[in-house]
């Protein structure tokens, strides 16, 4: 079955927090509901670049922004706003709630992140949203034939999501 993955990240060290069964449980779940409120014909899995104009639109609450941010590839959450970002998830679950046979995975993450709060050794977090897809935390070496794990430290892909800006400020 496919997976989400929640992972937090130490100076030069990665490891996973909590896998959750079925990646739609995240990602998907945002992106469906966002969709479904802001866009509605079709489905994003035909049309990504839609949803990807979301960030732009004056119609996404602060809360739908930094959740949808969240879900970018290389998007990671400073240790600082972890508090933050939990209760924005638990803020997006209250305003787009599951249908009963959607899966959703918010709830158990923002439980997980406030477990890393008072870690505070961990610099961030970042998700592997769908393990159906590459994991942009991990690469391979052909020379040594191992997985090579993403370091934050020397790593220059990550960007960190902003939580300190008002919704004109977009």
């Amino acid at each position: 079955m496919s997976y989400c993955e929640l992972f937090a990240f130490k100076s030069e060290e990665m490891f996973s927090v909590n896998k959750y069964k079925n990646s739609y449980g995240f990602l998907a779940f945002v992106w469906s509901k966002l969709w479904e409120k802001y866009i509605g014909q079709g489905n994003w899995i035909f049309a990504p670049d839609k949803l990807w104009d979301l960030q732009n639109d004056a119609r996404l609450s602060r809360v739908e922004k930094i959740v949808l941010f969240s879900t970018f590839d290389y998007a990671m959450v400073k240790s600082k706003d972890f508090k933050k970002y939990a209760d924005l998830l638990d803020e997006f679950l209250l305003s787009h709630p599951p249908s009963p046979k959607q899966i959703c995975h918010l709830k158990e993450i923002a439980s997980d992140i406030h477990k890393l709060i008072d870690d505070d050794d961990i610099k961030a977090i970042g998700f592997y949203g769908m393990s159906v897809a590459e994991n942009l935390w991990v690469s391979y070496d052909e020379k040594t034939d191992e997985e090579v794990f993403y370091d934050i430290e020397t790593g220059n892909k990550h960007w960190f999501v902003n939580f300190d800006y008002e919704r004109e400020e977009y």
